[in-house]
C-alpha cells in the first residue's frame, strides 16, 4: 500500500491542548505509528521525529524548527532485514538510525540526509563477540553501547557516529563489586541478577533535563550521562552505593563507594532496611529507610558530605515544601496527607525513591517511595502506548520520556516535594508544580484523546506531542518548570 504524506501547517485551537495555545500540524499518520524524538547536540534549535509504521511499508522523518513548525519531511523505506532499533547518531547533516539485522555480523543503517531530503539503507559490518548489551544510549549526536562478557572481565564501550564505530575496552581488573550477600562479584554477575524492578542485564537511564520520575529512580541499577562522564550505580545492598564512573574521552574507569550512615538501633539488628540513591551533575543523594526513621544525605562526587536531613514519624518534616502526596495508578487517584507517619508507613510498604533536578540555582527534589503493580509483562507501558515492535526497546531504554509520563499508571507512589539551594540548604515556601507533574496530570485527563505520544526536552521546556484520532492533527504543548 502506498502512503501519501500531506503536510499542512495550521495554527488553530485544538481541544486536546485547550489549556494553552499549541502548534498543530496535519500529518498523515495513524494510531499504528510510534514516534521517536531525535535531538541534535550541535543543532539544539531544531528537533526531528521519526514516525515508525507498524506495517513496515513507509516511515516518516519530520524536521521541526525552533518554534516546532515543520521544516521538511522525508519518507523512509525501511530495510526488510531491520530488527530492533539500537539508537541514532547525527553527523554532517545526516541522521543515522542503527537497527539490529536478521543477518549475522551486521547492522542495518537507515540514513536520513536532511540537506538533500532523501534517505537510503546500508549495511554496516559488525559483530558482538559473546557480549551482553547492558546499556544503549544516544547522547551528544553519538550512539553509545556498553557491553559485558562473562569470560572477559572488561567493560566495552562502542561509540557509533555515522557509518563508523570506535571500540574501547576498559579492564575491570581491580574494580571490586559486591552482590546482595555482600560477597565479591563481577560486574557481569551483578548485571546478571534480577532485582525487584530490574531485569537481568538492564539498568534504568536517568536523565536530568526535567524531574526524573520516581517510577524510574526506584530501580536499584541506574545509568547517567554528564558531559563526557557516564556513571553506573548499584544500590543492591543497604550498606553503600556502588558507583562506576566512565570517562568517555579517555576510556578510563573510576570506582567510588558511597557509604550510608548508620541508623538508630541498626547495630542491634534493625530490620527491613531499604536504601536508594540518585546521581546529579555534582552530587549523590542517598536515602535510607528503616521502620520509623528516614535519613536523607547529600554528598559531592568526592564523597564529602554536603548536608543531611532526618525524618521520624513522631515529628514534623522540616524540609518539605508540599504536603504528603499519595497516588494510586496516576494523578486521578491522588490524596493529600499531613501526617509524617503516613509518609514513612507508605515508604516502608514500597521501595524508597528520590528525584532531583537543578534550575536557576535551585535544587528541586521529590522524596518518597514507589510500588509497581503486578503485570504480565515487563513491557506493560509499551503495550499501554501501543508502541511499534522495533521501537519498543529503544523507547523504553531511555531514548524517549513518553513511557515515563504514564508509568505512574502502573504504580502506587507517595512523596513530598522539597526545594534547596545548590548546597542543599532548605528554602522555605510552597513548591510549585513541576513541568513533569503538570504533564502527567494533563495526560491522565486527556489520555483517550491522545495517540502516538512523544515527549522530549526542548528549549528548556518539556514538550508533549500527540496525535488526535478525531482531527488527524499532531500537536505540541510546552510545559515549563517553575
Amino acid at each position: 500500500m502506498k502512503i501519501k504524506y500531506t503536510l499542512l501547517l495550521i495554527f488553530v485551537g485544538f481541544a486536546l491542548f485547550a489549556q494553552n495555545s499549541s502548534l498543530c500540524s496535519k500529518i498523515a499518520i495513524d494510531k499504528d505509528f510510534a514516534a521517536l524524538p531525535i535531538t541534535s547536540f550541535n543543532d539544539p534549535k531544531s528537533a526531528s521525529i521519526y514516525f515508525k509504521d507498524k506495517d513496515k511499508e513507509n516511515d516518516l522523518f519530520i524536521l521541526f524548527n525552533q518554534e516546532l513548525q515543520i521544516k521538511d519531511s522525508i519518507v523512509v523505506h525501511p530495510n526488510k532485514n531491520a530488527r530492533d532499533l539500537l539508537g541514532y547518531s547525527n553527523l554532517n547533516g545526516k541522521t543515522y538510525l542503527y537497527f539490529e539485522s536478521k543477518e549475522d555480523n551486521q547492522l542495518v543503517l537507515e540514513v536520513i540526509d536532511k540537506v538533500n531530503k532523501s534517505s537510503h539503507s546500508q549495511v554496516m559490518p559488525f559483530e558482538w563477540v559473546k557480549e551482553k548489551i547492558i546499556k544503549r544510549y544516544s547522547y551528544r549526536d553519538c550512539l553509545y553501547i556498553f557491553t559485558l562478557s562473562k569470560k572477559q572481565n572488561d567493560l566495552n564501550m562502542y561509540c557509533f557516529k555515522g557509518d563508523a564505530v570506535t571500540a574501547t575496552k576498559m579492564p575491570l581488573k581491580g574494580v571490586r563489586f559486591f552482590n546482595d550477600s555482600k560477597q565479591p562479584t563481577t560486574m557481569y554477575e551483578l548485571f546478571q541478577s534480577a532485582t525487584r524492578y530490574d531485569l537481568g542485564f538492564t539498568c534504568k537511564t536517568i536523565t536530568t533535563e526535567s524531574l526524573p520520575p520516581l517510577t524510574a529512580t526506584v530501580c536499584k541499577r541506574k545509568f547517567y550521562a554528564f558531559d563526557t562522564t557516564f556513571c553506573f550505580t548499584f544500590d543492591n545492598i543497604p550498606n553503600f552505593t556502588q558507583a562506576l564512573f566512565v570517562n568517555s574521552e579517555e576510556g578510563t574507569l573510576n570506582q567510588t563507594t558511597y557509604m550510608f550512615p548508620m541508623m538508630e538501633n541498626e547495630e542491634g539488628g534493625a530490620t527491613n532496611i531499604e536504601t536508594n540513591s540518585l546521581i546529579t551533575k555534582n552530587y549523590i543523594l542517598q536515602v535510607k529507610l528503616a521502620n520509623h526513621q528516614l535519613l536523607f544525605v547529600v554528598k559531592n562526587w568526592q564523597n564529602v558530605e554536603v548536608n543531611s536531613y532526618e525524618i521520624n514519624d513522631n515529628s514534623e518534616i522540616t524540609f518539605k515544601n508540599s504536603d504528603i502526596i499519595i497516588e494510586k495508578e496516576g494523578t486521578k487517584n491522588r490524596k493529600i496527607s499531613t501526617e509524617t507517619k503516613k509518609l514513612l508507613q507508605k515508604m516502608n510498604q514500597y521501595l524508597p525513591a528520590i528525584s532531583c533536578f537543578e534550575q536557576n540555582g535551585k535544587m528541586y527534589v521529590s522524596l518518597g517511595g514507589a510500588h509497581k503493580l503486578q503485570q504480565n509483562s515487563g513491557m506493560a507501558t509499551g503495550a499501554y502506548f501501543g508502541l511499534v515492535g522495533v521501537l519498543v526497546g529503544a523507547l523504553l531504554d531511555g531514548m524517549s520520556s513518553s513511557n515515563s509520563i504514564q508509568s505512574y499508571n502502573e504504580y502506587h507512589v507517595v512523596y513530598i516535594n522539597c526545594l534547596f539551594d545548590t548546597q542543599f540548604k532548605h528554602i522555605e515556601g510552597q513548591a510549585k508544580t513541576f513541568a513533569f507533574d503538570a504533564m502527567r496530570e494533563f495526560v491522565d485527563q486527556n489520555n483517550s484523546k491522545m495517540k502516538v505520544p512523544v515527549v522530549f526536552p526542548f528549549n528548556d521546556n518539556l514538550v508533549l506531542g500527540a496525535l488526535s484520532p478525531k482531527t488527524g492533527n499532531f500537536c505540541f504543548q510546552n510545559f515549563v518548570n517553575p
